[in-house]
């Protein structure tokens, strides 16, 4: 890993007259980590830039988070912009859905059993914070007294080894989110918008992102484009 701005000169010469696919992850990308999702809204300057780019012609942008599709959508408002929410389970452009990962029926029985219960387990700690994305769930603990933020981990892993065969946990910062376990995560949402809005390869992809689900979308554009991690540590 190299710092971007020693070396800001390199990248500038490796975009130089290309078009650019721009992938940008939200939460410690575009907007500073919260202390409640909520509060992460989208800075006026930053909203002015994003539509400026999506409206060049050489330019494709495309807003990629954990988050659910109508919450990404209503933060960044902009038409104009490629939206992957739920880490690219399902894809919108123009408010019209391009992509989904449809789930079983006993799958997304299994979703709202595991919520109930991580709910009856958690919800009298202090701070925690439960988002329902539908498919995904996530629990915030930033919040948390620093002491007991073992102790959430702990009973989430406890909890979900019940489901092991159907879930999977995520790692975020200060957040774990339960996924189901089918083959979705930010690289392959990279893969299909890339085949399905460049498919003569005429645009340089160019992924910012900041924490370790982002990491999956660094390897798949290693040798193809320029990956940023956002940060003073390794994504």
């Amino acid at each position: 890993m190299k710092y971007l701005f020693g070396r800001h000169y390199d990248f500038l010469r490796k975009i130089n007259y290309r078009k650019i696919f721009l992938f940008l992850d939200y939460d410690g990308t575009l907007v500073s980590i919260k202390k409640m999702p909520a509060l992460a809204k989208l800075p006026r300057s930053v909203k002015t830039i994003l539509s400026a780019l999506a409206k060049q012609k050489d330019i494709k942008v495309c807003i990629i988070s954990g988050r659910g599709l109508k919450d990404i959508e209503k933060l960044v408002s902009l038409n104009k912009i490629i939206y992957a929410a739920n880490h690219g389970m399902v894809i919108s452009y123009y408010n019209k859905i391009i992509y989904k990962k449809y789930l079983s029926k006993s799958l997304k029985g299994k979703i709202d059993k595991l919520k109930i219960i991580i709910k009856k387990n958690l919800s009298d700690i202090n701070g925690i914070l439960f988002e329902d994305k539908k498919e995904i769930f996530s629990i915030h603990y930033r919040l948390v007294l620093p002491e007991k933020q073992k102790l959430i981990i702990k009973k989430i892993k406890n909890i979900i080894d019940e489901f092991k065969d159907f879930f999977i946990l995520k790692y975020g910062k200060k957040v774990i989110e339960i996924f189901p376990a089918v083959d979705i995560n930010k690289g392959k949402a990279v893969k299909w918008i890339l085949k399905k809005f460049d498919r003569n390869k005429n645009f340089y992809p160019v992924y910012i992102g900041d924490d370790l689900t982002d990491e999956n979308a660094f390897r798949v554009l290693k040798k193809i484009g320029l990956t940023i991690c956002v940060g003073s540590k390794q994504c």
